[in-house]
This record gives C-alpha cells, sequence and structure tokens, in this order.
C-alpha cells in the first residue's frame, strides 16, 4: 500500500485543501518533502495576509476587534447567557483580546457566504423592523467601480458581492444599523493619516444614528491590501470638531490635515477627498469577510443576553471556538 508522501501530487494537494490552515501549518513544520512544500503553497495566502496585516497596523494603528459592538465580558458571563446557549453553569466564557485577530478557518471564508444564513425568531422580526436597506441606492455601486477603475485599485470579491446582495444584507442582526454604500465612489486619505500611503475608502455602514461610521480602506494598487475601519463622527453627541484643517494653518497636532498636495494627489487620480479626516478612527478589521462574520455572531450574542437571539445558525459552535476557554 502506497504511503500518503509518494500519492500523486495532485491528489496530496486535494487532499491538503480540506485542512484548516492551522493543521496545514503544523504539517509543513513537521512532516518531510513532499508534504512540506505543498503544503508551503497552500499556505502563501495565510503569509500574504499576516504580512498585510502587519503592514496595515503599522500605518493605521493597532487592532481593536471588539471596538464596533456592545458586546461586554460582564454580559457573557450570567447564568442566563449559558442557558440560553446550552452550556454548563461551569463553562468559562471569556472576550479575547481587543488585539486578537479572529481565527474562523472553520467557517470556509471565501466569498459564498454559506455561513450567513437567515435569522430566526424575535430577533429576525426586529432586525427586519430596523431595516432601513438596500445598500446600494442610485449610482453609488457604479460610482463605487468606476472610481475603482480610475485608480487603478482591487475591491474585494466578497465586499462587492454583500454590497449588492440584498438577501444577505437582511440577515445581518441589527437594533438600526444600516448599510449605505456611500455616493461618489472612493474618496482619497489624506497621507497623514495613513502612515504616508494616501490611500482610498468609502463608507458602507452607518451605526447609533450615524455617529459611527464603518469604510472599506483601501490601500493604492492592484495588489493593496483592504480593511474595515470605524470613525467617530464629529458632531454627535456634543463632540465638535475645532481642528482648522481646511485652512492648513496646523490646529490640534492628531488632525490629519488635509495638504494642498492631498487635493491635488485627489483631483489628478479623479476622485474626492474625504469628508471628514479629523474622525477618531479605528482599524476593527483585516479582511471583510472576517469582519463581518465575526460581527454577525457577536451582535447576535449581544441580543441573545436579552433572549431575542433565537438559534441563530452556528452561534454555539462560534462561541466554542473562540469565546470557551
Amino acid at each position: 500500500m502506497a504511503t500518503f508522501p509518494r500519492l500523486p501530487k495532485e491528489v496530496i494537494v486535494e487532499v491538503l485543501s480540506y485542512l484548516s490552515y492551522d493543521t496545514l501549518e503544523s504539517l509543513a513544520w513537521t512532516l518531510k518533502h513532499p508534504i512540506t512544500e505543498i503544503s508551503i503553497s497552500l499556505l502563501q495566502p495565510i503569509f500574504k495576509s499576516r504580512r498585510d496585516t502587519k503592514r496595515l497596523i503599522e500605518r493605521l494603528g493597532p487592532l481593536q476587534t471588539q471596538s464596533f459592538n456592545a458586546l461586554r465580558q460582564d454580559f457573557i458571563e450570567g447564568p442566563e447567557f449559558l442557558e440560553c446557549l446550552g452550556l454548563s453553569p461551569q463553562t468559562v466564557v471569556k472576550l479575547p483580546p481587543d488585539s486578537q485577530l479572529p481565527n474562523l478557518d472553520y467557517l470556509h471564508l471565501c466569498g459564498d457566504f454559506k455561513w450567513l444564513e437567515p435569522l430566526t425568531g424575535i430577533l429576525a422580526e426586529i432586525t427586519e423592523s430596523k431595516y432601513a436597506g438596500p445598500a446600494v441606492r442610485d449610482s453609488s455601486y457604479d460610482d463605487l467601480i468606476s472610481s475603482a477603475d480610475r485608480i487603478g485599485v482591487t475591491l474585494p470579491p466578497a465586499f462587492l458581492k454583500f454590497i449588492q446582495d440584498e438577501k444577505l444584507q437582511r440577515r445581518m442582526p441589527s437594533a438600526g444599523d444600516y448599510f449605505c454604500l456611500e455616493l461618489g465612489g472612493l474618496r482619497k486619505v489624506p497621507k497623514s493619516l495613513d502612515g504616508g500611503v494616501g490611500g482610498y475608502k468609502i463608507i458602507f455602514l452607518s451605526e447609533h444614528e450615524g455617529a459611527y461610521l464603518f469604510s472599506l480602506y483601501i490601500e493604492p494598487g492592484k495588489k493593496g491590501a483592504s480593511c474595515v475601519l470605524q470613525e467617530f463622527r464629529p458632531g454627535h453627541w456634543g463632540y465638535e470638531c475645532h481642528h482648522q484643517h481646511e485652512r492648513g494653518d496646523g490646529g490640534n497636532p492628531d488632525c490629519p490635515n488635509i495638504t494642498d498636495q492631498d487635493r491635488q494627489d485627489a483631483k489628478e487620480m479623479g476622485v474626492d477627498i474625504v469628508n471628514n479626516p479629523c474622525a477618531d478612527f479605528s482599524l476593527v478589521g483585516v479582511d471583510f469577510e472576517t469582519w463581518l462574520a465575526t460581527r454577525y455572531y457577536r451582535e447576535s450574542l449581544w441580543h441573545s443576553v436579552s433572549s431575542t437571539a433565537g438559534d441563530v445558525p452556528g452561534l454555539k459552535e462560534y462561541v466554542k471556538r473562540e469565546l470557551i476557554q
């Protein structure tokens, strides 16, 4: 009987492609050629993702994965929460560190959104009653595509699929947040905001009546990485922006002032400059679909505390893999 390493290469590739990245990486460092060689070739996407993540954090600040929802540690420690998910009272549930990347390899995220199943029960009713979509209105999608073509960047396929599919948008738990693709296409980011890169972003989600906005950020170039930013919108909840960025005379040293060069760069690219360069922003996701899946499950968990989550598909598995110690 032939041993596994002696099987045809295409057979080995087929078998290894079903493994998670964690398991595949373990194989790469413990087994010998040709398994190591094939495993490393299959791991190239995760290696690129790690390089992109490191670069984005250096330019945009530390990752803050907890900042985009109201889920708190005290919410998930009570007996009601454990009972709702059918967990033992002795189960230790703990939110991961804010800077820890979600590990959702088990979902096999590939842009088909099979994990994003319809909501049920009261949560479905609440979400539907608050629905304010669709995300694409008027010329917003055409504006996005034409601006990306003009400046030569590649938009994440998963983002494009989700933002066009109202059925998928209706499956995201919500109590008033809504997806809304910004008109005008991608906007130029001042270089002082992203470490001198001068990338682009577009708003796609509004939260808390517009006080918080979520944007897709894209680095320049066809192979540029993308991520999700959350920003606080000045003028809400008594906060006013007094930075004098339009006059270019300094203002607060922490304000990412728009320079004349920023305006010139945007004009040459045929795009507008960002509307709100003084926003307090956070890096909340380094991959759109991973960010979206994390939001889906954590928002569902938040609702489960008040017994409105119903039977959310995949929620117990998410808790088991991400939150149980």
